[in-house]
């Protein structure tokens, strides 16, 4: 019996959009599958994974508190890494 393989190759982009998933087959350079979710839609999302009755819950408000903090850091860790990398000049 003859083996054969199919090289798959996935892989997920911060965009200015939101994250891009690109998903490669074979050795081509041309993506198969190429989605981009909204930074909103992902957001939304988690978030609604709170919900309890249309608001987050009390069980998850740590939860949701820390995925906002978490958030925040990002947004800063972004700025911080942009200016060291010369985006705001010198």
């Amino acid at each position: 019996m003859e083996t054969k393989y199919l090289e798959v190759d996935a892989d997920g982009w911060l965009t200015d959009e939101g994250v891009e998933i690109t998903v490669y087959l074979g050795n081509g350079d041309d993506p198969q599958v190429e989605v981009t979710h909204s930074y909103e839609s992902l957001i939304d999302k988690h978030l609604e994974t709170y919900l309890f009755y249309g608001k987050i819950a009390e069980l998850h408000k740590d939860d949701a508190t820390r995925f906002i903090a978490k958030m925040k850091e990002m947004y800063e860790y972004a700025e911080k890494r942009a200016r060291e990398l010369g985006l705001y000049g010198a």
